[in-house]
């Protein structure tokens, strides 16, 4: 995925989908099941285990119903502007706010924070959300053009040469919305390959107006109003 900075403090906008992946998709789900199925041919297969499993309840599906799998985030790395994809030049963050509740997932950002609090170098850019961001509704009308900022598919050769020792580069793409809104997002033509999640979206005037969270290639993409981005990070969630 992609993010980009909004503070000097080393603090950056993302998806909540890179962030924590489980909520948006069925892998706890996936994960159960196949527990339970596991629990269940072990029973019929074990005397003994099906013994205990029996006895501590009046069924096996009462026992493998029990069977839960809960997301936990390990750890959020960013790999800085210009720098190779490598584990060895990975920057730790933490998070801010990401929030939990899968009803509503349609606000997908999420705020991390580099461990140091700062920025990895001293020319590295930030957006000032404070002066640089429009949330206004006219802001995202049909045919209003926007400008996309991230890196898809930063580790492949398209955006990274290992021959040449140079690193990941930033790419732009531009477009215009193509539908109004909807009270969470919008839809705009500019090209977006898999990786550009949470990649900053500007207007004509450089002012920021999202970030975008999904999309399929150059003609239909969408990005989350920056009214939320405003929203996330003047009254952070709760991070569990």
């Amino acid at each position: 995925g992609t993010g980009f900075f909004v503070s000097n403090a080393g603090e950056i906008i993302t998806n909540l989908h890179v962030v924590k992946p489980w909520l948006f998709n069925n892998d706890e789900e996936f994960l159960e099941n196949l527990l339970s199925k596991y629990m269940a041919q072990k029973a019929a297969t074990n005397d003994v285990l099906s013994v205990v499993i029996l006895r501590r309840a009046t069924a096996l599906s009462a026992y493998t119903s029990k069977i839960k799998v809960k997301g936990v985030l390990d750890y959020v790395a960013i790999v800085p502007n210009d720098a190779l994809f490598d584990k060895d030049n990975v920057i730790k963050c933490r998070v801010l706010s990401a929030d939990e509740d899968r009803k509503n997932l349609e606000k997908d950002v999420a705020l991390i924070q580099t461990v140091t609090k700062h920025l990895p170098s001293p020319e590295c850019a930030f957006v000032n959300v404070k002066d640089s961001m429009d949330i206004r509704d006219e802001a995202y009308k049909a045919g209003e053009h926007v400008y996309v900022l991230g890196f898809p598919a930063a580790a492949d050769p398209f955006l990274q040469s290992e021959a040449n020792k140079t690193g990941i580069h930033c790419y732009g793409t531009g477009g215009n919305i193509t539908v109004d809104p909807t009270m969470y997002s919008f839809s705009f033509d500019a090209v977006a390959l898999h990786g550009s999640s949470g990649s900053a979206i500007f207007n004509r005037y450089g002012m920021l107006i999202g970030v975008l969270n999904s999309g399929k290639g150059d003609n239909f993409n969408r990005g989350v109003k920056a009214k939320y981005i405003k929203e996330i990070m003047e009254k952070p969630h709760d991070f569990n």
